[in-house]
C-alpha cells in the first residue's frame, strides 16, 4: 500500500467517488469534466486512470465497470471486483507469454534471412 499523501486532485477525486455506489457509478468522463482534467487528445480519460490507480494503490475501495467507476459498499463489491481485475491480470499474462515467445521467433526469422517470410516460418501470422 502506498502511504504517500493525496495530491489535491486525488482528493477531488475521491471525493466525487465518495458519493457514488455500485448502483449510482459515475463516468470517467464526469470526473474528468467536472474537474476539468487535461489529457492527450490520443488517450483520453489516460490522466484519470492514472489518479485512480494511484488511489487504490493507496488501498481506496475503488471499483469500475462499463458504466463507471464507484466505491465498494461491502466486502463482496469488493472481492468480486478483485477478481475481475484478476481474470484480467491473467488473460493479459498469457498475452504477453505469447507475445515473448512470438519475439524470439521473430528474431530468428530476421536472424537466418530477411527475405523468408514469418508465416513461411510457422509464426502463422
Amino acid at each position: 500500500m502506498n502511504n504517500n499523501p493525496l495530491t489535491s486532485t486525488q482528493k477531488n477525486v475521491l471525493d466525487i467517488l465518495q458519493k457514488t455506489t455500485k448502483k449510482n457509478q459515475i463516468t470517467g468522463r464526469d470526473i474528468t469534466n467536472r474537474l476539468k482534467l487535461i489529457d492527450d487528445k490520443k488517450t483520453p480519460g489516460a490522466s484519470l486512470r492514472l489518479i485512480i490507480n494511484c488511489l487504490r494503490t493507496k488501498g481506496y475501495p475503488i471499483c469500475g465497470s462499463k458504466s463507471g467507476y464507484y466505491i465498494a459498499e461491502n466486502p463482496a463489491d469488493l472481492r468480486d471486483y478483485i477478481e475481475l481485475l484478476k481474470s484480467r491480470i491473467s488473460k493479459q499474462q498469457e498475452a504477453l507469454d505469447g507475445l515473448e515467445e512470438g519475439y524470439i521467433v521473430f528474431i530468428n526469422v530476421h536472424k537466418s534471412s530477411d527475405s523468408v517470410s514469418i508465416n513461411q516460418r510457422g509464426l502463422g501470422i
